[in-house]
């Protein structure tokens, strides 16, 4: 415990100090000398009694270079937040490396810009290129950098939920939160203003839920896709069972995923099957390039709401982009067909787990999906359809 303090110690600091010796931990609000107005966590609710209940503890407290209240919230509260600044050993990542996913055009302003953002990519990046690598990765980029690019034109932005009504009673609400000194009227106004604006967002929402329900019923009759939609919780494998141990870190959660679905598909009996002797036939007719009708019938069977893969290039922005992308798939494909070679790409997919039931700790009771490029799943398809008629 340091020397800074507010206040007298009553009989629950006097508890918070027996555990902190008890455990060896150190009381960061006493080591940094701060007003008394900036120490402060608690208001009674005449704001006349202001204490100091709430503490940041560690083990390690020469990683803490500062600690500090928040004041300024936009909510009414008789709690201040605490801050602590913790210098780190290990690098900070840079956020530059992590670009969000390209959004689909959801209007026709934005697909016709899409679109036309295309035709010009496409143009630049695949002129005069025949080696299916560098044809694939240049149409990668054509796509992505599509998707990407920003319209000129400027949008006004609006909340998705909230109503211009809603927001102004937020803002107001927040001002006169803020505000010191407070007299009688301007304390009854904000109670009514609390009121009003806590209505206006329970309508708000009320009407976003059934406006995302309607949409859904109306276009896909899919009462499970808006249930998705609405959904904003995202779960992730928090913590796995270890051989002696809960194991809780990112990488040791991959590694242990990796080394149990390394060992369930190796072949245990490590011997190699003499190959069928259909395998050994040799089919001399030659094979039909594909046509941009196959490709196209194979973009139309494409599902939506499906998540991508590695390239993040999503089912809708190939179908959306099919009357520019139909004569490049189909050299692409062709190509491969003619070199007998894939891309990289087509090896490579991400793999997530979903939970089935059971235990969560248990590794047994994930399924693992693997998340393939869009790309090769049309490519595959389309020439495996090609050679079947063969």
């Amino acid at each position: 415990m340091g020397q800074y303090g507010l206040g007298q110690r009553n009989e629950r600091g006097e508890r918070l100090l027996e555990y902190a010796l008890e455990y060896r931990l150190a009381i960061i609000n006493t080591y940094f000398k701060k007003r008394p107005s900036r120490r402060w966590t608690w208001k009674s609710p005449d704001e006349k009694v202001k204490n100091e209940i709430d503490y940041i503890m560690t083990n390690v407290p020469k990683i803490v270079q500062n600690y500090e209240v928040l004041n300024n919230v936009k909510f009414q509260t008789d709690h201040r937040l605490l801050r602590a600044t913790v210098l780190l050993s290990q690098a900070k990542k840079n956020r530059k490396g992590f670009k969000p996913p390209p959004k689909i055009p959801k209007n026709e302003e934005e697909t016709r810009y899409y679109i036309d953002s295309l035709k010009s990519n496409i143009e630049t990046k695949l002129a005069d290129t025949r080696n299916v690598q560098s044809y694939y990765d240049a149409l990668e980029i054509a796509i992505t950098k599509s998707l990407t690019s920003k319209n000129n034109t400027k949008k006004e932005k609006r909340h998705k939920i909230f109503s211009e009504e809603t927001l102004a009673l937020i803002n107001q609400r927040s001002e006169l939160t803020l505000r010191k000194n407070k007299d009688a009227d301007i304390k009854k106004e904000l109670s009514k203003i609390y009121k009003e604006t806590s209505k206006a967002i329970k309508r708000d929402y009320s009407k976003h839920r059934q406006r995302i329900i309607t949409e859904n019923l109306n276009k896909f009759r899919s009462t499970k896709r808006a249930f998705k939609e609405l959904n904003l919780r995202k779960t992730w494998i928090q913590k796995l069972e270890g051989q002696h141990k809960e194991i809780t870190t990112r990488q040791e959660i991959v590694q242990k995923a990796t080394s149990f679905y390394q060992e369930l598909y190796k072949n245990k009996n490590k011997t190699i099957k003499e190959a069928n002797d259909s395998h050994n036939c040799y089919n001399t007719e030659t094979i039909r390039p594909i046509e941009e009708k196959d490709t196209y019938a194979q973009l139309k069977h494409l599902k939506s709401d499906k998540s991508p893969g590695p390239d993040a290039i999503t089912n809708e922005a190939l179908k959306i982009g099919a009357p520019v992308l139909l004569k490049p798939l189909t050299e692409l494909f062709n190509l491969i067909l003619e070199a007998e070679i894939v891309p990289i790409q087509w090896c490579t997919s991400d793999i997530i787990l979903l939970y089935k039931k059971g235990n969560p700790l248990d590794i047994n009771n994930y399924r693992p999906i693997s998340l393939l490029h869009t790309r090769p799943y049309t490519g595959t398809r389309t020439s495996y359809r090609k050679i079947r008629r063969v």
